[in-house]
């Protein structure tokens, strides 16, 4: 007889962040009886390290370790064979349980004997996906979807294996997956198929949400999905598709997304993409001529069928648009009726302002507080008037609040204690109109870097639009020494926060010069001119016709960004890496990290490069220096010696004693920058202005 307890199964493959933030989770939040089987698929040695730590401080956590990575279906089945309690849950390592998720979750398997597969509800679950909606995070999610629950736990079609209970009678009867599905991909549907053909039930705990951050796991995914869809199809194609048209038909899900979705609404026609276009292709015309835009047509096509495609979903009603396709990008606005049913929030409740989402640093760095404000019992909100990034794309622990106007941002907020601008159209801007509304705001502005150099001295107005916005804050916040002493020459004090980093994505890999060339990595942003791309060429130029045994790498823009630059020898561009593991990986891959950027706020890259145990040369100019030591942890140069520059990159090259000293304090370095400890820091700063302004 199996033990009356439930087994949590977790697959695991570095993502060492995600599977903290998930073990952390259920340790805090789980109602059950429980074990927790870790199966690790061949980890870096320090993720291993770490999940040995884990076994070793919680009886009720177990690691198992697979001798060669075996890929997911594998790593979940040893699980599986390891378990004895009534329960199985297979549960995807970059998910955040919520309060009594478990619980409930066994509450509904145990409604029908019939049922043998459940899932909970989820923002990345594919055809079963329920996005969050504006303004809730993880835990107002989990409280709202009880609230207006049926608790009519539907029959889905193949549920999703990223939270997959499995009662012990049916592991007794099918075993665990069909391992013909490599390393995965529909093998949970396949299992799904075999339930509801022998008379199964596979249905939604619909009063249970699980936050999966997806697109965590995989990486590359397209094809080999293709071709296990191929084996699936040959087996159930028939009655999957009938199943699958019943399913979209009763639209069992729907009543969720439009609740909670009830009192927003979607743009009627986003002509931004156009736009973007036809300047750019101007201003390629005024810089290049007709040729110039002929070599680009192949770019600009792709991109207008992007853009175009994007146009066509917003001409879509909000109700239509969610039923459609619910993994989509919503794009939601937020009305006053919305606003006025959220949550009113727990603990501080700060709001920032967010002018645009991407993976530059000061974004990641302000989802990181927020993130760690949320798992400790505040509540953050994202507030913008920007399009939202892709779901999965960014690990985000909220949804944001997206407005069509700065005017409805001002006059509908939503309910907080502090409003932080982080950009400085927000603090110029946006800021002055929201506080015009909402008096009884506390107001700081976090500044990242020294913004109006970001313009060229020509841009005399520009640049003072950018100084003028320190004064529309009540507070000022900045992470270096040297910012602060730029605010101080404008007549402004600013409390320091030093930045923070994920130590747990940051550290070195085991992937370190898995190349016979000397990789040199540098983050290419030819869009911004303050990091000196145009210099770097010529650095590179010169270093390449000295020695062959060099390999540069960029990072950080699209290829149609270098195409502008007749860049004279080879080189190899990554893109823009949003994943912040991948973006580890990669420091890790290469020998030498290399910054010329003209100053820094702070200068991320460089620490970053640290934490993984790589050697820079970095920039001497701005807020680098309060952290990089030159010739301790890392050598600084002048950005406008070119030739100076060449002769530090060949020294940490070449130089075995020099480099080890500079990876050994680099790592002593990245220690003392926690993103947790920048979190409590932000938190205590915020908690202590609104004490004060109620005081007063």
């Amino acid at each position: 007889m199996a033990d009356e307890r439930c087994d949590i199964v977790i697959p695991v493959y570095n993502g060492l962040n995600y599977v903290s933030a998930c073990l952390e989770s259920i340790l805090k939040y789980t109602d059950y009886p429980y074990n927790v089987i870790v199966v690790d698929d061949c980890s870096d040695s320090f993720v291993r390290k770490r999940l040995s730590e884990y076994e070793r401080e919680y009886p009720q956590i177990r690691v198992l370790y697979n001798g060669e990575n075996l890929g997911f279906v594998k790593t979940a089945n040893r699980g599986i064979k390891e378990s004895t309690g009534k329960y199985v849950v297979i549960l995807n390592s970059d998910t955040f349980v919520t309060p009594s998720w478990l619980g409930r979750m066994i509450r509904c398997a145990e409604s029908d004997p019939r049922i043998g597969v459940v899932n909970p509800i989820s923002n990345m679950a594919v055809n079963l996906s329920v996005q969050m909606p504006p303004g809730l995070n993880i835990f107002t999610m989990d409280e709202r979807i009880q609230e207006v629950s049926r608790r009519a736990y539907p029959d889905i079609v193949t549920p999703v294996g990223f939270c997959f209970l499995i009662k012990r009678e049916i592991i007794e009867r099918f075993g665990g997956f069909d391992e013909v599905y490599g390393r995965g991909y529909c093998e949970e549907s396949d299992y799904c198929m075999r339930l509801v053909d022998a008379g199964y039930r596979t249905v939604a705990a619909d009063d249970v949400f699980v936050y999966h951050k997806g697109c965590a796991s995989f990486g590359q995914w397209q094809e080999r999905y293709l071709e296990n869809r191929k084996i699936f199809d040959s087996r159930w194609k028939e009655l999957y598709e009938r199943l699958y048209s019943e399913f979209q038909k009763k639209d069992p899900l729907g009543y969720l997304r439009r609740e909670l979705t009830r009192g927003t609404t979607v743009p009627r026609l986003d002509t931004t993409g156009m736009k973007e276009l036809w300047d750019a292709g101007r201003n390629i015309m005024q810089r290049e001529g007709i040729r110039g835009v002929i070599s680009r047509v192949p770019t600009a096509v792709a991109r207008f069928a992007e853009v175009a495609k994007g146009m066509a979903a917003t001409m879509l009603t909000s109700r239509e648009y969610v039923r459609r396709d619910p993994s989509l990008k919503q794009n939601l606005y937020v009305t006053e009726e919305y606003i006025k049913r959220l949550p009113r929030g727990r603990g501080l409740r700060v709001a920032f302002l967010i002018y645009k989402f991407g993976a530059s640093g000061g974004v990641i760095s302000v989802l990181q507080i927020a993130n760690e404000m949320i798992k400790r019992g505040h509540t953050a909100y994202l507030v913008t008037l920007s399009e939202e990034p892709e779901p999965g794309l960014l690990n985000m622990y909220t949804r944001p609040i997206r407005y069509r106007s700065l005017e409805d941002m001002a006059s509908f907020f939503p309910p907080a204690d502090v409003v932080v601008a982080t950009f400085w159209p927000t603090a110029y801007y946006w800021l002055p109109e929201i506080m015009r509304k909402n008096s009884g705001l506390a107001s700081v502005y976090f500044l990242q870097d020294y913004e109006a150099w970001f313009y060229p001295e020509s841009k005399g107005t520009l640049r003072q639009k950018v100084i003028d916005s320190y004064r529309n804050a009540h507070h000022l916040i900045v992470k270096t020494e040297w910012l602060k002493e730029k605010l101080k020459e404008h007549g402004y004090s600013a409390h320091k926060i030093h930045l923070g980093l994920n130590l747990e994505v940051f550290y070195p890999r085991d992937n370190k010069y898995d190349t016979a060339k000397k990789r040199i990595l540098f983050q290419a942003r030819p869009f911004e001119k303050v990091r000196g791309f145009e210099k770097a060429l010529k650095v590179f130029e010169k270093l390449l016709s000295r020695r062959d045994d060099i390999e540069v790498v960029f990072f950080g823009c699209r290829e149609e960004d270098l195409s502008q630059y007749q860049i004279p020898f080879p080189y190899t561009n990554m893109g823009i890496v949003h994943d912040q593991n991948r973006v580890a990986e990669l420091y890790s891959s290469c020998h030498l990290l290399f910054d010329c950027s003209l100053f820094h706020g702070f200068g991320r890259p460089g620490l970053e490069a640290m934490a993984c145990g790589v050697p820079t040369v970095l920039t001497k100019e701005g807020g680098i220096r309060e952290y990089a030591k030159d010739w301790v942890n890392t050598v600084l140069v002048d950005p406008t010696d070119i030739e100076g520059m060449v002769e530090a990159i060949i020294s940490v090259l070449d130089d075995e004693g020099l480099r080890e000293r500079l990876i050994k304090a680099g790592l002593e370095t990245a220690k003392s920058y926690c993103h947790r400890d920048e979190a409590r820091l932000h938190i205590e700063f915020y908690s202590s202005i609104v004490k004060d302004g109620a005081k007063r």
